[in-house]
């Protein structure tokens, strides 16, 4: 099933592994080290039988909270982890795939850091009328929770979400200042505020 964990295998103490795939079939491969940034890869099978693929997995080398970072309540934790923003395509609350790779970092904190609590909110750009906006906002959120504790096997009363709408946004856009597509994908965003470390 799409999403779905198919297989999963141990490398050895050389970092080697080896993974059987049936032919003619798209797979992300997710490599996770303990304390360590998730890295993703996708590959495409071919439908040449018994053919070997390569695929070396590197890890970022600093952990993904440092020892010596100042981690306090109300800091977002998409600018602790350097994320890439998590976007949202216009009048849609899929997490996609490029989503996904972020929130599984988001996922690896809350595995480290056992007793933090997060408020994750949504926004969504001002197109559209305020209260279409905040049911889509609100569709945002719940997708994003739902990943985090589906996923990730994180205890709901650790993840809280709420649904802002269009009410903060990063870029202003009036009809006296309209804005660019990128500006409005820019405001259709998810953040992660420490609650509780």
């Amino acid at each position: 099933m799409e999403g779905e964990i198919e297989k999963e295998v141990f490398s050895d103490d050389q970092g080697k592994y080896e993974l059987n795939a049936p032919c003619h079939n798209q797979y992300l491969i997710r490599a996770t080290k303990d304390k360590y940034i998730p890295n993703d890869k996708f590959v495409e099978t071919s439908e040449e039988f018994e053919k070997s693929i390569n695929l070396p997995i590197q890890f970022k080398k600093e952990a993904l909270l440092s020892n010596t970072l100042e981690i306090q309540q109300g800091d977002n934790l998409a600018e602790l982890l350097e994320l890439k923003p998590i976007y949202f395509e216009y009048d849609d609350a899929t997490i996609n795939y490029n989503a996904e790779i972020e929130l599984q970092k988001i996922i690896a904190v809350l595995q480290q850091n056992p007793a933090m609590i997060i408020e994750i909110g949504a926004h969504t750009d001002n197109r559209s009328s305020y209260w279409y906006n905040k049911k889509l906002s609100l569709e945002r959120m719940k997708s994003t929770v739902n990943y985090i504790i589906e996923k990730g096997n994180i205890n709901w009363r650790r993840v809280r979400g709420r649904a802002y709408g269009e009410r903060k946004p990063l870029i202003d856009c009036t009809d006296d200042n309209p804005c660019s597509e990128e500006q409005h994908q820019k405001n259709r965003r998810s953040e992660f505020i420490i609650i509780k470390i």
